[in-house]
């Protein structure tokens, strides 16, 4: 099982290399310097953080610059939405429902800002407590962030040893991620970040009987998503067949597959999109 999990982490390293990702190597850098230092307290903490916010100026700057102004022109835009709406917020998928036309007006005002190269068709900030705050407004983003502060600080004080300590990270790293990324549109996420808390909840009414109880469930939510992830692949690969179709011009071919799926994928917005660009075609 070692050897297992040492190849894990091994690939993982080589993946996160070889896609070029950021925000990756960034998390990648933060669990290395929590993991390796062995007692960790408040002072330590905000070192690691003034490091990791350097670091991720850094890659900024001098990395991917296209990219990194495409994301500050979405934070721009999102911040202004908030100031729209600071007490209420847009609502529930405001962001998604209300964003491009926020960007559509932007660009009706100022159509030769170099902004206009960094427009996209977007449902999230890339940023999960940016959405927090357009979605449900500032007093929200406050609490939630109160929240994660009293729970890192009651976390910090728990760790003893290097499992716990494992978790923490798992933590810390999801938390770097949200500031970069959407984690959580991903179910993956959730559990590994609910697991992670579970397990440093140490009542022995919990320990001793609740936790074998959740063993089965945990186990059969698991099972289900890999089904789940497995259906998605094989339909993945089935739209890139009809694409690659699409490509040598096997029109007859690819309109009678699209029919086919059509009603699978009709709340598929991509699906749409590439549906609709063949019929044109």
């Amino acid at each position: 099982m070692s050897l297992l999990l040492i190849f894990a982490k091994i690939l993982t390293v080589i993946v996160i290399l070889l896609c070029e990702s950021r925000v990756g190597v960034l998390c990648l850098l933060a669990a290395c310097i929590l993991l390796s230092i062995k007692t960790l307290n408040f002072k330590k903490i905000v070192y690691i953080l003034v490091f990791i916010i350097a670091a991720a100026i850094s890659m900024a700057k001098f990395t991917k610059q296209e990219s990194s102004k495409g994301r500050l022109f979405i934070l721009q835009q999102s911040i202004e939405m908030i100031c729209e709406k600071p007490i209420t917020g847009w609502g529930i998928n405001g962001f998604a429902h209300n964003y491009m036309s926020k960007q559509a007006t932007f660009f009706m005002k100022h159509p030769k800002d170099k902004a206009c190269q960094y427009a996209d068709n977007l449902h999230h900030p890339l940023n999960e407590y940016i959405i927090i705050a357009v979605d449900y407004g500032i007093p929200c983003f406050c609490l939630l962030m109160i929240f994660i502060g009293l729970g890192l600080f009651t976390l910090l004080a728990k760790l003893k040893d290097d499992r716990i300590k494992q978790r923490f990270v798992i933590i810390i790293v999801c938390a770097i991620l949200s500031f970069f990324s959407y984690p959580f549109l991903y179910p993956f996420s959730w559990i590994i970040l609910g697991y992670s808390i579970l397990c440093f909840i140490k009542t022995s009414i919990i320990s001793n009987r609740i936790f074998p109880i959740l063993r089965f469930p945990f186990a059969l939510t698991i099972l289900i998503l890999h089904i789940f992830c497995a259906y998605k692949l094989i339909e993945n690969i089935q739209l890139k067949n009809i694409k690659y179709d699409a490509e040598n011009k096997k029109y007859g071919k690819v309109i009678s597959a699209y029919q086919k799926i059509y009603e699978q994928q009709k709340e598929n917005y991509v699906f749409l999109y590439a549906y609709s660009s063949i019929l044109m075609e």
